[in-house]
């Protein structure tokens, strides 16, 4: 037995894998792979979209900027009187923000930055960007939020279309194929990280054992994931 382990793991996540796509069937299983896809393409597409909107809006930029520069708990006048870039990195240093976003604080206090946020002094500089990490941020979590809930009722009604009766039972079938599928490509991409690995000696004695079952010797020589690794090497 002890020689026929990853045989029978592996046989077993096939089959479980298939009673669970069986299980939620086709219809589900689909929507919620699309749907965290969907919603990280959208999220990138769209939010840069939202953040530009929210910063040309006078509304939206004066009261954030209000609100940041009173939580900086200094006024203009005080900052500039901080003008050596030593002076400014201790400056923000103290500032009451995570230690994340003071790196990004100081790394980028520099004319470049200053240029692309249209502002000359320090004080402004730390404003102005910190504005922009709160405006981006509202923009990703609210696009995320819309897609999240439009996919959620697509996936609502997608659930009562799957209930119906000639429906289902395709459903259930489909969603079996594809939970067969996924649970190969997942064997595929582990047998092609262990031919990475093929000199250790967790991943030859894996392959001894691949190579003494016709089973898992089968699934390693027909690894599409590997054929086409290998086919885009050569056009390189």
């Amino acid at each position: 037995m002890n020689d026929y382990w990853l045989s029978v793991l592996v046989a077993v996540y096939l089959v479980g894998m298939t009673l669970y796509g069986h299980y939620r069937g086709f219809i589900r299983q689909t929507v919620s792979v699309a749907a965290l896809v969907i919603s990280i393409v959208a999220v990138n597409l769209a939010s840069p979209y939202v953040k530009t909107f929210l910063l040309e809006s006078e509304g939206v930029q004066t009261a954030v900027t209000k609100a940041v520069s009173s939580a900086l708990d200094g006024t203009p006048s005080d900052w500039e009187q901080e003008s050596q870039p030593s002076a400014q990195r201790a400056y923000i240093e103290d500032l009451p923000l995570p230690e994340q976003i003071k790196s990004l604080l100081i790394e980028n206090n520099n004319s470049e930055v200053y240029e692309m946020l249209g502002v000359d002094r320090f004080a402004d500089y730390l404003a102005a960007y910190i504005v922009e990490m709160i405006v981006s941020a509202v923009s990703y979590i609210g696009v995320f939020l819309a897609v999240y809930i439009c996919l959620h009722l697509i996936m609502r009604w997608m659930d009562l279309v799957a209930r119906l009766p000639i429906i289902s039972g395709l459903n259930q079938i489909a969603g079996a194929v594809l939970g067969l599928c996924q649970a190969l490509l997942f064997i595929w991409l582990a047998s092609f990280v262990l031919t990475i690995f093929s000199t250790t000696p967790w991943a030859r004695a894996a392959f001894a054992q691949i190579e003494a079952s016709p089973f898992l010797t089968f699934l390693y020589q027909n690894n599409i994931l590997a054929k086409l690794a290998i086919s885009i090497l050569y056009r390189l």
